[in-house]
């Protein structure tokens, strides 16, 4: 890979396209970004670049903002799809306990379903329409010298006992070890990779 030198407070810049309404859409690769060029001029989008590090700053603040306006108008359609559906069954299930003819342990079964019904509504809109955390990770990673990133690769879940730490067996053992790093005591910085 080829050396690059860039002045102090610059970097190789960060190719996006832009629409009159202030939509961004951001390529995987600046080869991409070049590669779709035509076909994103015919949608209106004109080419942009982000190459200083405020500018960078910006842009990821702008596509933060951007995602939670596209996920909150997500959940707004969708709470309004389903909303009749859900008011129409808790109508059903109101007149059912309301009837004579139910037992109390009908009722009783009733009253716990709406109330768990509700909270899990709750908590599937939150977790579903939670905004996503996102960033540009040479923006991120890069005071750090990639040491965060090799925590969290190094402290994941491992996927089967082959890859367990022999002695916790709670996180992925360290290459040419049987142990991960917490079992090892190994400072991050010593591990080269």
């Amino acid at each position: 890979m080829p050396v690059t030198h860039y002045s102090p407070g610059q970097f190789a810049p960060i190719l996006y396209y832009e629409n009159s309404s202030g939509t961004i859409s951001l390529p995987p690769t600046t080869a991409d970004a070049l590669r779709l060029r035509p076909a994103m001029f015919t949608r209106g989008f004109s080419l942009h670049e982000a190459s200083t590090l405020a500018e960078a700053r910006a842009l990821q603040r702008r596509l933060q903002l951007q995602s939670q306006r596209e996920t909150q108008a997500d959940r707004i359609n969708e709470e309004f799809m389903y909303s009749e559906l859900r008011r129409q069954v808790r109508a059903r299930l109101y007149a059912r306990m309301n009837s004579a003819s139910t037992s109390e342990y009908e009722r009783d079964y009733i009253r716990e379903y709406l109330a768990y019904s509700e909270l899990k509504h709750d908590a599937i809109m939150r977790n579903r329409f939670k905004p996503p955390d996102s960033y540009f990770t040479a923006l991120e990673f890069d005071g750090n010298h990639g040491k965060q990133h090799l925590t969290d690769i190094t402290s994941r879940i491992p996927d089967s006992k082959d890859t367990a730490c022999t002695q916790c067996r709670t996180y992925r053992k360290v290459e040419g070890t049987d142990l991960c790093l917490r079992c090892a005591k190994i400072p991050v910085g010593a591990i080269s990779g």
